[in-house]
């Protein structure tokens, strides 16, 4: 059991952007109960503080000085295949919007920096905004010399059921839905923890077997 194995370490000091997502939403209660230390980042204060109450929060105009001294950001925030906008809109939050943070992951001297992204960046043929801009800000992270840079790429993700586009999913076995909120919470602390280790590895020949999919 991954839990039982990571409950005996440190707590990790992880940064979340994009927490009042459905993705932060399903991971960070999972974080808090393992004791992890969270700074939880977004533009709207007063919904974290709805969602989150007894979390460390900050926006991104002060999340360079209030996340010094933590280990590891977990990049969440980005304009999802569910909204609607333009190739300007998509490049605007999933790619200036990523470069901006990690300026300001650099300038707290964060060691690690984990973008959570999408299987469909290889998918030429059937390329969406979505998927188009997450690929884009890969390739800028790939410039990415001065921080420890891991894309971790996932299918749907899912916790208690899914909503919107995604809501005929909560119909289908659990076997076949994609990565659900348990085990992303286990990788993000592994690879906090052991960023190279056997790990990092492991997550790569995952991803290299459903790209092959």
């Amino acid at each position: 059991m991954p839990g039982k194995e990571i409950a005996n370490q440190q707590p990790m000091q992880i940064v979340i952007t994009g927490a009042t997502g459905f993705v932060g939403r399903q991971i960070v209660p999972l974080l808090e109960s393992k004791n992890a230390k969270l700074l939880l980042v977004g533009r709207d204060l007063a919904k974290l503080k709805e969602l989150f109450p007894q979390a460390k929060i900050t926006d991104y105009e002060n999340l360079a000085k209030d996340s010094a001294g933590y280990d590891v950001l977990v990049h969440l925030a980005v304009m999802n295949n569910d909204q609607t906008g333009d190739l300007a809109q998509f490049r605007s939050v999933n790619v200036d919007h990523l470069h901006a943070v990690v300026r300001a992951a650099r300038s707290a001297k964060i060691d690690t920096f984990i973008n959570t992204t999408t299987l469909h960046v290889t998918d030429k043929k059937h390329a969406t905004l979505y998927s188009q801009t997450r690929a884009e800000a890969e390739a800028v992270l790939s410039m990415v010399t001065d921080l420890r840079v891991i894309n971790l790429r996932l299918p749907a993700v899912y916790g208690t059921g899914f909503s919107g586009k995604l809501a005929f999913l909560n119909n289908v076995p659990t076997i076949f839905r994609g990565e659900d909120a348990f085990y992303l919470w286990w990788v993000i602390l592994r690879l906090a923890a052991y960023p190279t280790s056997g790990m990092r590895a492991y997550i790569e020949r995952r991803q290299a077997e459903n790209d092959q999919d």
